[in-house]
């Protein structure tokens, strides 16, 4: 738990804590949570916010900013089918247990956004994105269905380890 004074979340302020399974993030009014400092969090399974904090909210157990962009998907949060309008942080959904389906609305995607999500089975990518970012669907083994017609460039490894896998 982080007190309400709390003002700034640097990258890997606890580091890679695999067995943290609860994280309440206070209320500070000044917090500041650099790129994917939440993505190690294996166990993660509840993430709370005060009332207090004037820029993060949790929403069905996701943790969004003002901007509704989705920051955190905790790892062992039991949710099937998720549909993203705002871009995400990058590694939002990283190693996601549950994530069946996705259906993204928004108009880009994000580095390692479903990496390692065991689970996910079904993409529905908004037609407008052209460009799978790095490890974007990395490890996703189970990946049955994506709509790919629309995309014109991969990052590094943005499908490896799919079915879809580009050989990058």
């Amino acid at each position: 738990t982080l007190p309400d004074d709390y003002v700034y979340v640097e990258a890997d302020f606890i580091g890679l804590c695999n067995s943290l399974t609860t994280l309440n993030l206070g209320g500070a009014s000044n917090f500041i949570i650099e790129e994917s400092w939440l993505a190690g969090f294996n166990s993660l399974k509840t993430i709370t916010v005060s009332a207090n904090n004037q820029y993060l909210h949790v929403k069905n157990g996701i943790l969004y900013n003002n901007y509704e962009m989705i920051v955190r998907c905790p790892a062992q949060l039991d949710v099937k089918e998720i549909i993203i309008n705002e871009t995400p942080y990058d590694y939002a959904f990283y190693g996601n247990q549950f994530i069946e389906k996705a259906t993204i609305n928004s108009y880009q995607l994000s580095k390692g956004l479903f990496e390692d999500c065991i689970s996910l089975k079904s993409v529905e990518l908004n037609p407008n994105i052209e460009y799978i970012p790095f490890a974007c669907f990395r490890d996703c083994q189970n990946l049955e269905t994506i709509n790919l017609d629309n995309i014109r460039s991969y990052g590094i490894q943005a499908l490896f380890k799919t079915k879809f896998d580009t050989g990058d």
